[in-house]
Protein backbone atom coordinates (compact mmCIF):
# COMPACT_ATOMS: atom_id res chain seq x y z
CA UNK A 1 0.00 0.00 0.00
CA UNK A 2 1.07 3.28 0.09
CA UNK A 3 1.89 5.82 2.65
CA UNK A 4 3.63 9.18 3.17
CA UNK A 5 6.88 9.63 4.80
CA UNK A 6 9.91 11.40 5.21
CA UNK A 7 7.51 14.06 2.80
CA UNK A 8 7.56 11.93 -0.15
CA UNK A 9 5.42 9.48 -0.76
CA UNK A 10 6.43 5.74 -1.37
CA UNK A 11 5.32 1.56 -0.90
CA UNK A 12 5.76 -0.43 1.80
CA UNK A 13 5.94 -3.76 2.55
CA UNK A 14 5.44 -5.67 5.73
CA UNK A 15 5.46 -9.40 6.96
CA UNK A 16 4.75 -10.56 10.35
CA UNK A 17 4.51 -13.65 11.90
CA UNK A 18 3.16 -14.82 15.63
CA UNK A 19 3.10 -18.43 16.74
CA UNK A 20 2.74 -19.90 20.46
CA UNK A 21 4.57 -23.53 20.29
CA UNK A 22 4.08 -24.48 23.17
CA UNK A 23 1.44 -23.63 26.20
CA UNK A 24 2.67 -20.14 27.55
CA UNK A 25 5.33 -19.52 24.78
CA UNK A 26 4.41 -16.77 22.08
CA UNK A 27 6.79 -15.65 19.45
CA UNK A 28 6.35 -13.02 17.04
CA UNK A 29 8.58 -11.65 14.53
CA UNK A 30 7.85 -8.82 11.64
CA UNK A 31 10.23 -7.12 8.88
CA UNK A 32 9.21 -4.18 6.88
CA UNK A 33 10.54 -1.64 4.35
CA UNK A 34 9.78 1.25 2.04
CA UNK A 35 10.41 1.69 -1.41
CA UNK A 36 13.00 3.97 -2.84
CA UNK A 37 12.23 7.60 -1.19
CA UNK A 38 13.28 10.82 -1.99
CA UNK A 39 15.93 11.38 -4.47
CA UNK A 40 16.61 8.66 -7.26
CA UNK A 41 20.24 8.28 -5.53
CA UNK A 42 18.93 7.12 -2.57
CA UNK A 43 21.78 4.86 -0.40
CA UNK A 44 20.02 3.43 2.31
CA UNK A 45 16.17 3.06 1.97
CA UNK A 46 13.91 2.66 5.23
CA UNK A 47 13.34 -0.28 6.80
CA UNK A 48 13.55 -2.26 10.57
CA UNK A 49 11.70 -5.02 12.11
CA UNK A 50 11.54 -7.10 15.74
CA UNK A 51 11.69 -10.37 17.41
CA UNK A 52 10.06 -11.26 20.30
CA UNK A 53 9.08 -13.70 22.78
CA UNK A 54 7.14 -13.85 25.53
CA UNK A 55 6.38 -17.12 27.74
CA UNK A 56 4.04 -17.20 30.89
CA UNK A 57 4.61 -19.76 33.56
CA UNK A 58 1.79 -19.90 36.69
CA UNK A 59 2.38 -16.25 38.36
CA UNK A 60 5.35 -15.36 36.29
CA UNK A 61 6.19 -13.39 32.83
CA UNK A 62 9.59 -13.17 31.28
CA UNK A 63 9.82 -10.94 27.92
CA UNK A 64 12.49 -10.48 25.64
CA UNK A 65 12.44 -8.40 22.31
CA UNK A 66 15.03 -6.69 20.23
CA UNK A 67 13.86 -3.95 17.12
CA UNK A 68 16.00 -2.50 14.34
CA UNK A 69 15.77 0.32 12.49
CA UNK A 70 17.20 1.83 9.35
CA UNK A 71 15.76 5.27 8.51
CA UNK A 72 15.74 6.60 5.11
CA UNK A 73 19.17 8.42 3.57
CA UNK A 74 20.08 10.27 0.64
CA UNK A 75 22.97 10.78 -1.38
CA UNK A 76 25.03 14.00 -0.90
CA UNK A 77 24.80 16.44 2.12
CA UNK A 78 27.60 18.78 3.62
CA UNK A 79 30.58 17.07 4.66
CA UNK A 80 30.69 16.91 8.49
CA UNK A 81 27.44 16.09 8.67
CA UNK A 82 26.00 13.04 11.19
CA UNK A 83 24.35 10.49 9.22
CA UNK A 84 22.26 8.22 11.81
CA UNK A 85 22.63 4.43 10.45
CA UNK A 86 20.13 2.59 12.40
CA UNK A 87 18.84 2.02 15.60
CA UNK A 88 19.29 -0.96 17.55
CA UNK A 89 16.93 -1.98 20.62
CA UNK A 90 16.59 -4.44 23.36
CA UNK A 91 13.69 -5.16 25.90
CA UNK A 92 13.92 -7.05 29.16
CA UNK A 93 10.76 -8.02 31.06
CA UNK A 94 9.84 -10.20 34.21
CA UNK A 95 6.33 -9.80 35.45
CA UNK A 96 4.90 -11.44 38.98
CA UNK A 97 1.50 -11.74 39.80
CA UNK A 98 1.56 -11.74 43.72
CA UNK A 99 -2.25 -12.62 44.24
CA UNK A 100 -5.69 -11.62 41.94
CA UNK A 101 -5.09 -7.73 42.79
CA UNK A 102 -1.56 -7.53 43.40
CA UNK A 103 0.68 -7.17 40.43
CA UNK A 104 4.67 -6.52 39.92
CA UNK A 105 6.88 -5.89 36.95
CA UNK A 106 10.69 -5.04 36.25
CA UNK A 107 11.39 -3.76 32.50
CA UNK A 108 14.92 -2.62 31.03
CA UNK A 109 15.53 -1.23 27.75
CA UNK A 110 18.53 -0.16 25.93
CA UNK A 111 18.28 1.68 22.82
CA UNK A 112 21.43 2.23 20.71
CA UNK A 113 21.56 4.97 18.32
CA UNK A 114 24.26 4.37 15.71
CA UNK A 115 25.75 7.35 14.34
CA UNK A 116 28.69 8.12 11.65
CA UNK A 117 30.37 11.34 10.06
CA UNK A 118 32.52 11.53 7.07
CA UNK A 119 34.80 14.45 7.05
CA UNK A 120 36.29 16.10 4.04
CA UNK A 121 39.25 14.26 4.16
CA UNK A 122 36.99 11.16 3.62
CA UNK A 123 37.38 9.82 7.18
CA UNK A 124 34.59 8.27 8.98
CA UNK A 125 34.21 9.03 12.79
CA UNK A 126 31.08 7.49 14.64
CA UNK A 127 29.23 8.94 17.77
CA UNK A 128 26.74 6.22 18.99
CA UNK A 129 25.27 6.62 21.93
CA UNK A 130 23.42 4.16 23.93
CA UNK A 131 20.21 5.65 26.23
CA UNK A 132 19.09 3.05 29.07
CA UNK A 133 15.77 3.64 30.78
CA UNK A 134 14.97 1.36 33.72
CA UNK A 135 11.35 0.79 35.32
CA UNK A 136 9.24 -0.65 37.93
CA UNK A 137 5.51 -0.65 37.99
CA UNK A 138 3.09 -1.97 40.88
CA UNK A 139 -0.51 -2.14 40.56
CA UNK A 140 -3.40 -3.03 43.19
CA UNK A 141 -7.24 -3.45 42.04
CA UNK A 142 -9.35 -3.43 44.54
CA UNK A 143 -13.18 -3.59 43.31
CA UNK A 144 -13.55 -1.93 40.53
CA UNK A 145 -10.51 0.50 41.50
CA UNK A 146 -6.83 -0.33 39.79
CA UNK A 147 -3.80 2.15 41.58
CA UNK A 148 -0.75 1.82 39.59
CA UNK A 149 2.48 3.07 40.38
CA UNK A 150 5.19 3.42 37.77
CA UNK A 151 8.97 4.68 38.83
CA UNK A 152 11.41 5.15 35.18
CA UNK A 153 15.21 6.11 35.14
CA UNK A 154 16.87 7.10 31.96
CA UNK A 155 20.62 7.69 31.27
CA UNK A 156 21.38 9.49 28.02
CA UNK A 157 17.65 10.56 27.61
CA UNK A 158 17.03 11.68 24.26
CA UNK A 159 20.37 10.01 22.81
CA UNK A 160 21.96 12.94 25.13
CA UNK A 161 25.09 11.86 26.43
CA UNK A 162 25.08 12.87 30.31
CA UNK A 163 21.41 13.47 30.28
CA UNK A 164 19.67 11.59 32.81
CA UNK A 165 16.25 11.38 33.67
CA UNK A 166 13.62 10.41 36.41
CA UNK A 167 9.93 9.87 36.21
CA UNK A 168 7.32 8.39 38.29
CA UNK A 169 3.62 8.45 37.51
CA UNK A 170 0.78 7.49 39.78
CA UNK A 171 -2.40 6.65 38.30
CA UNK A 172 -6.16 5.53 39.13
CA UNK A 173 -8.29 3.81 36.45
CA UNK A 174 -11.92 2.99 37.83
CA UNK A 175 -13.87 0.55 35.58
CA UNK A 176 -17.94 1.28 35.15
Amino acid sequence: HSVVGDSHAGEMTQYAITTAPIDGLTIAGSYYDFGQMGKQDGRQKKEGGSLSGNYKVGSFSLGYGETRFAPNQVMGGAAATDKTDYYANKLYSIGFAVNDALSVSFTEEESEKNVKQKSVAAVTTRADVTMEIQTIDVAYTVGGATFSVSSSEATNDSYTKGDDSNEHIFAMSLAF
